[in-house]
């Protein structure tokens, strides 16, 4: 038996002064039924957004991983073996074998030669390699990051899953000694935004190329 014929049996019942008040009893269990169905699925319906933003919130911050590990990937490439801080060693002659002729020993990034000048060569720089490369680490702007070199790290692809996944990467910079407060300019700052949650920053990474821990 349904409701409203559990109502009209039981309005039959009643006395007719009494069905008066039973109909607005019987409206007021109806409207608290409705309120607190449209409640549960109103909870119901916060619930599942919550988990479908944590769901994309989760794939968007893999994104960021892989999309930050391709920037940590060239960042291994710099190098100063030539007395210039350059991404990767494309046309520079390397020289491994004694005696050695060449700054540049390797361009086997994996090697510790390949990243600071192993002799003086006038050949390719008009003073000392090594005291070139170690003034440029001190230097306070920007250290072995040359704008060419920061130039070269805004080519690099945005991870397509990123921007898919609603990322985004603001231009990469470099820190200068005074901005990250340790007195180290040779760091490179990255930050990703949620363009889903009105460009809020969701993380900023620094990243510190191999090269830094050659200078003195």
């Amino acid at each position: 038996m349904t409701f409203p014929q559990r109502v009209q049996r039981r309005l039959r019942e009643l006395h007719p002064q009494e069905r008066g008040g039973f109909l607005v009893e019987a409206l007021v269990v109806s409207v608290i039924v409705t309120v607190a169905l449209l409640g549960t699925l109103s909870v119901f319906n916060i619930s599942s957004q919550l988990r479908n933003r944590a769901g994309e919130r989760s794939q968007l911050n893999d994104a960021i991983d892989a999309d930050l590990a391709a920037i940590e990937d060239r960042a291994a490439d710099l190098t100063c073996c030539t007395g210039v801080c350059r991404l990767g060693l494309a046309g520079v002659t390397t020289d491994n074998t004694a005696p050695f002729t060449q700054p540049c020993n390797t361009a086997n990034r994996r090697d510790d030669r390949y990243f600071y000048p192993q002799l003086d060569s006038d050949t390719l720089t008009a003073g000392s390699e090594a005291e070139t490369v170690d003034a440029l680490c001190r230097e306070p702007v920007r250290g072995i990051i040359s704008d060419a070199v920061l130039i070269e790290f805004n080519t690099i692809p945005v991870n397509g899953a990123l921007t898919t996944g609603g990322g985004a990467r603001a231009p990469i910079v470099r820190l200068n000694s005074v901005q990250n407060q340790l007195g180290n300019q040779n760091i490179l700052q990255v930050t990703y935004t949620d363009t889903n949650s009105g460009n809020a920053v969701v993380r900023v990474a620094r990243v510190v190329p191999p090269m830094a821990r050659f200078c003195p």
